[in-house]
């Protein structure tokens, strides 16, 4: 290993020679702890001196904790990863000592007397934050002839994930008290499965839906019951088939008994049949489309994709339909003008590519207010698309590169592609819902098995509904 002549060695040491750092706390220091210790909310710190047994246990102890994770950091950049600790006292000099993202820890650190029989050293140290002194105390450590240099390159990072899913369905929650008078009224298309049945019984437990159960009724019953599931005050329809249950469905929604269909353990193409069968008047003058809402710790806000699940290989005029679903559904939201990035492999336009054709239309309709109230560009790879360093790169001057809100990509397989690429490698949480008909429609990935994204997902359609009703 390479001898780092930056770190100390006991050759080095000299009585009397100080060393000073100093760290800025970030916000993943004080996530970190917030990790171990469960508290996020209070981070000040009360000294051993006058601190309760109740206090110590859950102040002073990650105090220590904190300082430790500090100080450690510090010393592995003057002595390397060979340093050995025979023994430490600490004094504290505050009763009380607050810390939060921005202050700034300094550690002197100062040799009061070398063995250099044993190799151990005496050292001095002080600690403070915001240059007000906190502590004192003493280190007895060890250091071999030559220190070992720690490469920190090497080492796994560390990242703690933002529950951004969950944040979203408090904030959507809350928005449906303040507007909703009662649950919305909805059908789950052939729930015989745990995780329909999970969803019916939460989503009325959290006030979200009014469920009604379509499909074999003898099955569903017994499913609730090897799972310890009540739903003996959720209305069952009994229908045999998947075909049965989603006529059904659609006849409810019809006759307006409903305002939402969910798609339980049954698939897609059975439920939106249905749906879209012409005697049952649910169509708008609008081709339905999929939206999946997808939070990833690897960018700063939520990414709209569409369409991923419902059309194929759709035409320039069902893409204006699929951008302005969109538009529409994340004015509603955030009540704000979207971004929308054209997704193709290139930033220009390739004749033999359609996909860039169709992407340049579009941007020019949006120009033109063809499609209305959003900021609309391309086409753009995905690279240029989420990244303002990718665009610079490429020297791509516009609003929506780097900075996207909503990705419509050119077909459902590309679509497919990049939200299972992002649910299962880049750790995103996803909600969906098919937009375009009189009513909103929840699809869901069955590989998504949280039950906080199926609620969140009709807490979007109610206010989707809410949303549209009110418009006309």
């Amino acid at each position: 290993m390479p001898h780092d002549s930056k770190l100390l060695s006991i050759e080095k040491c000299k009585l009397g020679m100080q060393k000073i750092e100093e760290k800025l706390v970030d916000e993943n220091d004080i996530n970190i702890l917030t990790h171990l210790f469960g508290d996020a909310k209070d981070w000040t710190f009360i000294s051993p001196v006058t601190a309760s047994y109740d206090s110590q246990i859950s102040s002073v102890y990650v105090y220590l904790t904190f300082l430790q994770y500090i100080f450690s950091n510090i010393e592995t950049k003057i002595f390397g990863a060979s340093l050995n600790y025979k023994s430490t006292s600490f004094k504290w000099l505050q009763n009380v000592c607050g810390i939060k993202i921005g202050d700034k820890i300094k550690v002197e650190y100062t040799i009061q007397d070398i063995d250099n029989t044993t190799g151990e050293i005496k050292i001095e140290t002080a600690g403070y934050v915001n240059n007000i002194a906190i502590c004192n105390g003493t280190l007895v450590v060890t250091l071999p002839p030559r220190p070992i240099e720690k490469n920190i390159h090497n080492f796994p990072k560390l990242r703690l994930l933002e529950d951004k899913l969950g944040k979203g369905y408090e904030v959507m929650l809350e928005r449906l008290s303040k507007i909703a008078t009662k649950p919305m009224p909805s059908a789950i298309i052939f729930p015989t499965d745990y995780i329909s049945l999970e969803l019916a019984y939460e989503g009325k437990k959290d006030g979200i839906i009014e469920p009604i159960l379509i499909g074999p009724k003898e099955k569903i019953l017994d499913v609730a019951q090897s799972k310890q599931l009540d739903i003996s005050d959720i209305e069952i329809m009994d229908a045999k088939t998947h075909e049965e249950a989603a006529a059904k469905g659609a006849f409810l929604a019809k006759e307006q008994r409903i305002n939402c269909i969910i798609k339980g353990n049954i698939h897609t193409d059975d439920v939106l049949h249905a749906i879209l069968e012409k005697e049952n008047n649910l169509r708008t003058s609008r081709k339905v489309s999929h939206v999946f809402i997808m939070g990833t710790p690897n960018y700063r806000k939520p990414i709209f994709i569409t369409d991923a699940v419902v059309n194929i290989a759709p035409d320039l005029n069902a893409k204006v339909d699929i951008v302005q679903n969109a538009v529409d559904l994340y004015i509603t939201l955030f009540v704000r003008t979207p971004k929308v990035a054209i997704l193709s492999a290139v930033e220009t336009v390739n004749m033999k590519m359609q996909s860039t054709i169709d992407a340049t239309i579009l941007s020019k309709m949006s120009q033109r207010g063809q499609i209305k109230n959003a900021i609309v560009d391309g086409p753009l790879a995905f690279d240029n698309a989420i990244s303002k360093e990718a665009a610079i790169i490429k020297g791509i001057k516009s609003d929506v590169a780097g900075d996207a809100d909503i990705f419509v990509v050119p077909d459902i397989e590309s679509g497919n592609i990049l939200f299972k690429q992002m649910s299962f490698l880049s750790d995103a949480k996803s909600i969906g819902i098919v937009l375009g008909a009189k009513i909103p429609i929840v699809i869901t990935s069955r590989a998504e098995g949280d039950v906080v994204s199926r609620k969140a997902s009709c807490a979007l359609a109610y206010l989707q509904y809410l949303s549209t009703t009110k418009a006309k």
